[in-house]
């Protein structure tokens, strides 16, 4: 059975990889905040495989620890590294259709009125389904600082003892 000193350290690992993890998440954005400025798709793409591999990374040392920590017994430990993961699967799911969703076509002739009330239509769409990701990616945020808050709690107990 792992001892109270390799816990406390497992559960800080968490939170540094977790750390880590956001950082990739603002690396991503800002790289899709200058895609949608430049449309260098290129730039973009390699960002993005970069950030892949950095969320495989990190998830894959998080699962380690929760293996870890389960098989030692401290299955309460290892069920809030599940509910983190399962939580940041989601997030990530979501982030790439927000990160994906095309913005609708501009390229059509002026003074139609009836292309520009399409065009209108498609964009408030666009805007709607952006609104509706983001307001589902902060629920995730919410429910995930949660479950760090927790796991800091848990934290601080251990160290009390």
């Amino acid at each position: 059975m792992v001892n109270m000193v390799d816990t406390v350290l497992s559960l800080q690992r968490v939170k540094q990889l977790q750390s880590h993890r956001a950082a990739t998440y603002v690396q991503i954005e800002r790289a899709h905040d200058e895609w949608t400025n430049t449309r260098n798709l290129h730039a973009f793409r390699e960002i993005c495989n970069d950030c892949t591999l950095k969320f495989q990374q990190c998830s894959a040392s998080i699962v380690e620890v929760e293996n870890e920590l389960k098989s030692a017994g401290h299955i309460e430990y290892a069920n809030l590294i599940r509910q983190l993961q399962e939580k940041e699967k989601i997030k990530l799911q979501l982030s790439v259709q927000f990160w994906g969703t095309p913005l609708p076509e501009l390229s059509h002739q002026c003074g139609n009125h009836n292309k520009d009330d399409q065009l209108l239509t498609e964009f408030e769409m666009y805007e709607n389904k952006k609104r509706q990701y983001r307001a589902e990616i902060a629920n995730l945020i919410v429910e995930i600082n949660e479950i760090l808050e927790e796991i800091q709690c848990e934290l601080s107990s251990l160290d009390d003892k």
